[in-house]
């Protein structure tokens, strides 16, 4: 089986003063991190160095997770490391969370109250039938598209206490930039197979919950994708649903999805060619038509 796999980063530090714009923390020491997720993410990426003749390794650019690309890269061999090429994408961050004023009573380790609720709030304000007070509840395939441009942190009758100084993304934005990031390794994935002697590469990706649950879902329709049958509004409430999906399966004790959270996709429908550029057809369209309805320009021709 062909496969990439895809992580989020370890447990990062909580919040300092000056890290409110656009939260970007550093990792806790290694010391502080789960010793059975750190033994998984060496063993699987050790895997990909034996199984592959090189191992691409993503990260978004956020601190959190180049760290943990890190970190992991850095128990290996000086040989075994040229088969190791670390890469940067910022398609593949988080959503961006804007920036908010930090309150002048706030305390190292503090909870940012304010914070977590923005997140409930951007969801219940982004789907209709998404009470996040009651997620283990919520009847997944009665989810629907309320406002899929309703930027983080931007003000309702429920947050109008909040202090931002600028909003942060969409979700709309957010899938947007995933799939630009998606369709170039796509598209890198297509060179290979039409070359020859093109060398076998793993990937290998640090990233964070939401993306994830975005590859998931493009990678659950892309296996059976034919034609052009899911519009771009279908693919934002399936991405949701996978998010949702994991969280009321996950395991009660350890919360939603844990630091270091992991998922094998299987990839290997992408080695038939006209599936691969059927895919490759069918994202780009998407990507025109976020461009036209949502950002009002002209469809880029690529």
């Amino acid at each position: 089986m062909e496969k990439i796999i895809i992580n989020r980063h370890l447990e990062d530090k909580p919040i300092e003063k000056g890290e409110y714009n656009n939260l970007d923390t550093s990792l806790k020491k290694e010391e502080c991190q789960n010793p059975e997720t750190l033994k998984q993410m060496f063993s699987d990426l050790n895997t990909m160095i034996n199984e592959y003749d090189k191992v691409l390794v993503l990260t978004s650019s956020k601190k959190r997770v180049k760290e943990t690309a890190k970190l992991i890269v850095d128990k290996f061999t000086e040989e075994e490391k040229k088969k190791i090429q670390i890469k940067e994408m910022p398609e593949f961050s988080e959503i961006n969370q804007g920036v908010s004023i930090q309150p002048s009573c706030y305390k190292e380790g503090d909870k940012i109250h304010h914070l977590s609720e923005a997140w409930k709030i951007f969801w219940e304000e982004t789907f209709q039938n998404c009470d996040l007070n009651e997620i283990n509840n919520i009847k997944v395939n009665d989810i629907e598209l309320k406002n899929p441009e309703y930027k983080f942190g931007s003000l309702t009758e429920r947050n109008e206490l909040w202090m931002y100084d600028k909003v942060g993304e969409s979700y709309v934005d957010l899938n947007y930039r995933i799939y630009k990031g998606v369709l170039k390794l796509l598209r890198l994935k297509s060179r290979g197979l039409k070359k020859n002697n093109e060398k076998k590469t793993g990937i290998y990706i640090f990233t964070h919950s939401a993306i994830i649950s975005v590859f998931k879902s493009l990678n659950k329709i892309g296996k059976d994708w034919v034609e052009l049958e899911k519009p771009f509004e279908n693919l934002l409430i399936d991405s949701w649903k996978e998010y949702i999906y994991g969280y009321q399966k996950r395991d009660k004790t350890k919360g939603g999805k844990k630091f270091g959270h992991r998922e094998v996709l299987d990839i290997s429908y992408l080695n038939n060619i006209d599936k691969l550029d059927n895919l490759i057809k069918n994202l780009n369209n998407i990507i025109k038509y976020i461009e036209e309805k949502y950002y009002g320009k002209k469809a880029i021709q690529n």
